[in-house]
């Protein structure tokens, strides 16, 4: 699937999260295959590839966190961890046969709507352009951490290691202890 920018998709979707693969599906169900996922990551699994702090886990029981046309009875706890929804998601692409669609590492850089035209228009970070009649947003805000807070409590720090856009924080040489609660994580941080 090329950049082309004569060729005018029905629809473009953003992201290969949750969000994205099911409205994949949805298309396919009804057979229409004039559409392309672009995702930004090498991957599928949105906020469950990109955060991989310790201890993340779904808040909402596993039974209501499957695609109704693609369960999943083999989860092995209430409240799966990180790796295994991403594992869900993995297989679910195969097994839908939705990865032919997507366009990996295609960051997005916008999307606006072309009324001469009446098509949307995607730009990515390489230069290329896509066109479609409509646009599906799958785009989440959970893989977009405060790294300003780890920056401002960095010399508050002992020893820190800070992985994957500042969502993991890993603190030496203990003395007290402090609970940073954010949209995207509760962590525990140990000060000076």
């Amino acid at each position: 699937m090329d950049s082309n920018s004569d060729k005018i998709y029905d629809v473009i979707i953003l992201g290969a999260g949750i969000s994205g693969l099911g409205s994949a599906y949805k298309l396919l169900e009804n057979n229409n295959t004039s559409f392309i996922i672009l995702e930004k990551s090498e991957g599928v699994g949105g906020t469950w590839r990109e955060n991989t702090y310790p201890g993340l886990c779904c808040d909402v029981p596993s039974h209501f966190y499957s695609f109704s046309f693609a369960m999943n009875p083999d989860w092995t706890k209430t409240y799966p961890e990180q790796y295994e929804i991403l594992d869900y998601l993995e297989n679910i692409t195969d097994k839908l046969e939705i990865r032919p669609y997507i366009r990996f590492n295609s960051e997005v850089l916008e999307s606006k709507f072309n009324e001469n035209e009446s098509l949307w228009e995607t730009f990515l970070k390489s230069g290329e352009k896509y066109k479609s009649r409509s646009l599906i947003s799958g785009l989440g805000q959970l893989n977009k951490p405060n790294g300003q807070i780890f920056m401002e409590l960095k010399h508050l720090l002992d020893t820190a290691f800070i992985a994957h856009n500042g969502i993991i924080a890993i603190i030496l040489l203990v003395k007290k202890l402090l609970l940073l609660e954010t949209d995207q994580a509760q962590l525990v941080l140990y000060l000076k």
